[in-house]
């Protein structure tokens, strides 16, 4: 195994030759390709290139390959997303914020015949240096999703983990007929207007509470392109999984447009991600948006990706109504290819202790269950990322949201 010493013995090489970072997607789908093939998952993350989320002018994936000085034989790869993201401090008697720029880790992969050699810990550190030196700078900060427990630890970063609860949607009771509210299914592609309603709000909360405690907090920025990569991806699945046998012309994954995709995507179902409340006047009360992951060919969850209220209604209530109409439209609906959908995925961040109970008690809900999917943080600043362990420095949203 190597040692750190031996570092230096290995580079890691941007890649911007297609037909490798094809090798690397093809030697990963091992691990993630779910329910496609090994070349559908390969075409998914080229259409999922194509999204705004990655696109977009300030956005971008880099896929890179870990090999020895002095010999192309690939020994594992590694994909960096960077986005926007945000700081605030107290300064000089007021709060401040920043925009700063962001590194999310994903596609760790270790290619079988290399494993157990201390390659993975030699690729994240060398990124992390990458990242920071060469597209991040100081101010910013680069954050994870393990699937291996506290493996990167080693590598500096600190753990968040989220806790999941599980709704469950097949005999359960009747549907609560008292959920009488005005509210309409929010359609794919929808959700620039009510994304921007919960970027603000966003804004205003963490500056409130760091006007009241002084923490500094860093943050993800939120938008629609974010949701809108979840439904591409979920469509996607979608697509592959009962259109393409039955669809003459066929989408040309690799040459058409990400407008031309999506455009094509619309008429195919699921048609909806996403529901808003709105009161009596018309103002919009709240939304609750999600997306489908496939389990088989007969079944799927729903996983939430954002509740949202808006400031002047009683939070606790009105996202419980949400997530009560939801379950209802579950139930009630079928926009899934005459699919079961099995049950409900949350994020814990996202409901309050009430909300939780409720669900537990009331829907036969089990919480507390480890995700998956284990946050983890480094800031690139040394002293911020001390100010992290100690607890005067705060991960705020890290939510589902966030996640790549």
């Amino acid at each position: 195994m190597p040692s750190p010493d031996s570092a230096d013995l290995y580079q890691l090489e941007l890649l911007t030759d297609s037909e490798l970072i094809t090798f690397t997607r093809k030697q990963n789908s091992q691990s993630w390709k779910g329910r496609l093939s090994a070349d559908d998952y390969v075409i998914r993350e080229t259409v999922l290139g194509k999204s705004k989320m990655i696109s977009h002018s300030t956005n971008k994936l880099l896929v890179f390959m870990l090999k020895k000085r002095g010999d192309d034989t690939p020994l594992s790869s590694i994909e960096l997303l960077i986005r926007d993201g945000w700081r605030f401090d107290y300064v000089d008697g007021k709060t401040t914020q920043r925009t700063v720029s962001t590194g999310c880790i994903g596609g760790v992969f270790t290619y079988p015949e290399n494993r157990g050699k201390g390659y993975a810990r030699i690729m994240v550190d060398k990124l992390v240096d990458i990242a920071v030196k060469e597209y991040l700078g100081p101010d910013g900060f680069v954050f994870l999703y393990s699937e291996v427990g506290e493996y990167y630890a080693k590598n500096g970063f600190k753990s968040f983990p989220v806790d999941l609860v599980n709704i469950p949607l097949q005999n359960v009771e009747a549907i609560e007929t008292e959920v009488s509210a005005n509210v309409s299914p929010i359609s794919y592609h929808q959700f620039a207007p009510y994304l921007m309603s919960h970027n603000k709000q966003v804004r205003r909360k963490i500056a409130a509470k760091v006007d009241d405690d002084h923490l500094s907090r860093v943050t993800l920025v939120p938008n629609s392109d974010i949701v809108d990569w979840f439904h591409l991806r979920s469509k996607y699945i979608s697509y592959k999984m009962f259109h393409e046998k039955n669809d003459n012309e066929r989408i040309d994954f690799v040459k058409e447009s990400y407008e031309q995709i999506t455009k094509k995507f619309d008429s195919l179902q699921p048609n909806h991600f996403g529901l808003e409340l709105k009161d009596d006047s018309g103002n919009l009360v709240g939304y609750i948006v999600w997306t489908y992951d496939w389990s088989n060919m007969e079944e799927n969850y729903a996983t939430v990706l954002n509740i949202y209220v808006a400031d002047g209604y009683d939070r606790e209530e009105k996202s419980l109504v949400l997530l009560k109409l939801l379950r209802k439209h579950l139930l009630t609906n079928s926009d899934n290819e005459g699919q079961t959908t099995t049950k409900i995925v949350i994020w814990e961040s996202e409901v309050s202790t009430s909300v939780l109970n409720f669900l537990t008690s009331k829907w036969c809900s089990k919480s507390g269950l480890e995700n998956g999917s284990r946050s983890a943080i480094l800031i690139n600043d040394p002293s911020s990322q001390q100010k992290l362990l100690d607890g005067s420095l705060i991960w705020d949203y890290n939510d589902k949201l966030s996640w790549f």
